[in-house]
């Protein structure tokens, strides 16, 4: 979301209350709480950003932008999105009927690059980038870190080696 917001996108977040302040410190725009706002709240977003990987390909047609919107997701390819794969290499009158919701889906496959990380280290010393930290465990208390990284974090859990 940082990267997002630094390179000037307008960012929506749906999330518990409780959370929109760390939300809003790392630039989200606009915020939704998860419990009052429907699943297909909104529509004519660019992309969706699933970061707990509940949302299908299908499911989130009706909020992206027609033809353009993008789903990006932690969640292991769906049957629903290889449909949507297959479909966009058919004839439109067919894809319409195999497809309808013509989703755009593309894995995505990363390596480390120097210059990357170089650009990443710039923008954490001039304070636009960072890395918010939610607890910090001694080697001794790795599994009272475990369980508070399994519970509804803000931020990174870290062992500190002595």
């Amino acid at each position: 979301m940082q990267l997002a917001a630094i390179l000037g996108a307008r960012l929506t977040a749906v999330a518990r209350s409780s959370a929109w302040g760390y939300l809003r410190d790392l630039g989200v725009d606009d915020l939704l709480d998860r419990a009052t706002t429907p699943a297909d709240a909104g529509e004519g977003y660019d992309v969706v950003l699933d970061t707990t990987g509940v949302w299908s390909a299908a499911a989130t047609r009706p909020i992206l932008e027609p033809e353009a919107g993008v789903l990006v997701s932690v969640r292991p390819l769906a049957a629903d999105a290889l449909v949507g794969a297959v479909a966009r290499r058919l004839p439109r009158r067919v894809a319409d009927v195999v497809a309808p919701s013509r989703c755009r889906v593309s894995a995505v496959m990363t390596a480390a690059r120097s210059q990357d990380l170089t650009r990443l280290a710039t923008l954490v010393d001039q304070g636009r980038l960072r890395v918010p930290l939610d607890g910090s465990y001694g080697w001794e208390d790795a599994a009272r870190a475990h369980a508070h990284a399994e519970a509804q974090v803000c931020g990174k859990v870290v062992l500190v080696r002595p």
